[in-house]
């Protein structure tokens, strides 16, 4: 009985160490779209006011996951489109770990996608619809704000069966504040 107590106990610590170790946001919601590519990553996060020219070339209010060739691609004698698309979100930072890192967890992006924080640059992933993570820390920092302005560049790959027939897309998200100090 002593024995099953302390391993129960035991497991209850190691659950709440791991939940104090890292808090996880879904990312969702509150996305916009556009199937085009763009001057530059400065078209994707500027600030515009409704009405503006700023505001083309026109976003499209979109969820996660998504696919930019969910119907053209499968369809037999159709040429789907190939070139690039951009999406974009306002990220909300709220990392309750001092010297905490920030991290953005994708569940899959497909085939390559640039990710930015502002204009900044974070990284860039290559490859089909596996999971990745970006440490985000440094740019948000540079940025200087809580609400920071994200953008992704999707390039589309082939469109096989091996890719589901949906070569532009960008899979669930999450934004991660961890405890755990850079290494």
């Amino acid at each position: 009985m002593k024995k099953n107590l302390i391993i129960a106990f035991s497991l209850l610590l190691t659950a709440i160490q791991f939940s104090v170790a890292q808090q996880r946001q879904r990312l969702n919601e509150g996305w916009e779209f556009v199937k085009n590519d763009l001057g530059g990553i400065w078209e994707a996060v500027r600030p515009y006011k409704p009405g503006t020219p700023e505001t083309l070339p026109l976003w499209e209010k979109v969820t996660l996951p998504h696919s930019f060739n969910a119907t053209d691609a499968v369809q037999p004698g159709v040429n789907y489109y190939q070139g690039p698309g951009w999406y974009r979100t306002m990220l909300t930072i709220d990392n309750p770990y001092q010297d905490g890192r920030i991290l953005l967890h994708f569940e899959g992006a497909g085939q390559k996608t640039e990710v930015y924080i502002h204009t900044q640059k974070v990284g860039e992933h290559v490859g089909g619809y596996d999971e990745w993570v970006v440490d985000i820390t440094d740019a948000v920092a540079a940025f200087g704000s809580q609400q920071v302005p994200h953008a992704q560049k999707v390039y589309p790959g082939l469109c096989t069966h091996a890719t589901g027939g949906n070569p532009g897309a960008v899979g669930r998200s999450a934004l991660s504040a961890s405890g755990d100090q850079p290494h």
